[in-house]
């Protein structure tokens, strides 16, 4: 299938970007390569914002998920981080702060649960959509997280699984994406 109906090429776009230089197993015996791939909806580029501090990060979250809830519904927007310390130290009292209702989305979240903007890792929103995607926390050390053996032969696999569930949680978005950082970036991304 060389049609995407998930994403606008935009967003298809950039997320290809992060996975240049990988050779990825087509599924039939050869390399996929994405030069015959295209996306039907058009719209904006990713943000890609790099903050100095957590909090000022957070200001922004916040203040781009209410502009976000002006427009559209709760439950279409999703905040993602790459790990459960992330949403759970950070992110979750940002939301309550700002008293924006959230659902953590687990293996135990009920089915058509409708009452806030939705919450998971990037491992968790796998399969998933949604009209508006937050990536935040991507910074160095843990995008791509560093696990104690990233020093063995089994590095370059790591970061290759690394990147390609950066990638996917990318393509969750299916109208606007932002990307946030703050302190050091990941080495996925190319701050302008």
């Amino acid at each position: 299938m060389k049609i995407n109906y998930r994403t606008t090429e935009e967003i298809r776009d950039w997320s290809l970007q992060v996975l240049s230089g990988e050779q990825l197993d087509d599924l039939d015996g050869g390399i996929d390569t994405s030069k015959e791939y295209k996306s039907l909806l058009h719209g904006r580029k990713p943000d890609v914002k790099k903050f100095s501090s957590l909090s000022e990060e957070k200001k922004y979250i916040i203040d781009h998920i209410k502009s976000l809830l002006e427009l559209a519904d709760a439950e279409t927007i999703c905040l993602t981080a790459r790990t459960n310390r992330q949403l759970f130290d950070d992110y979750i009292p940002a939301l309550i702060s700002a008293k924006i209702n959230y659902v953590l989305l687990n293996p135990d979240t009920p089915e058509g649960e409708n009452s806030g903007v939705r919450l998971a890792t990037m491992h968790r929103i796998k399969g998933l959509e949604f009209h508006h995607v937050i990536i935040a926390g991507v910074n160095a050390g843990i995008v791509p997280l560093l696990y104690p053996d990233i020093e063995n032969s089994d590095s370059i696999a790591s970061l290759r699984k690394e990147k390609c569930l950066f990638h996917v949680a990318c393509t969750r978005a299916r109208d606007t994406l932002a990307i946030v950082c703050y302190g050091i970036p990941s080495q996925f991304l190319k701050i302008e």
